[in-house]
């Protein structure tokens, strides 16, 4: 009897433990940029962005990162590199967000990392939102969940 409960008990230790190997690691980060003088921003990154329209002088990128397959010290590892870190340049009125590090893929174990990022952007009301390869949309212009 105490060996089909230890069997039991490992078949039950072991359908707990199976799932959690397949779970995604998440991360948020978020960084500011001033939006004084500024009436356009562009995003040179192919990341699905979210835009809400707000008050203020304030332009908050909230960059969500999730590893298909990874785990939370791999991830960690990547935010350490400074993998997800968001640069800025001004061109006149504009400005251009972009992350360098992402053009480079990540492989370990020879197997490249499946990254899903995406960004939840918050931009004074009077500025128009751009991204790489998308048309430009002023605040308006959005569907009502995004403004």
């Amino acid at each position: 009897m105490t060996t089909r409960s230890t069997y039991l008990s490992l078949l039950l230790v072991a359908a707990i433990s199976i799932p959690t190997f397949a779970q995604t690691t998440e991360r948020t980060l978020v960084k500011s940029f001033s939006a004084v003088g500024v009436t356009e921003v562009h995003f040179d990154m192919e990341v699905p962005v979210e835009v809400v329209a707000t008050n203020g002088n304030l332009i908050r990128v909230k960059m969500l990162v999730s590893l298909e397959g990874g785990n939370d010290k791999m991830l960690k590892t990547l935010v350490l590199a400074r993998r997800y870190d968001l640069r800025s340049k001004t061109e006149e009125n504009r400005l251009v967000i972009y992350a360098p590090a992402l053009e480079r893929t990540v492989k370990v174990g020879g197997q490249e990392v499946i990254e899903n990022i995406r960004l939840e952007v918050s931009v004074p009301q009077d500025v128009v939102v751009t991204q790489k390869d998308i048309p430009a949309l002023a605040n308006e212009d959005l569907p009502d969940g995004m403004r």
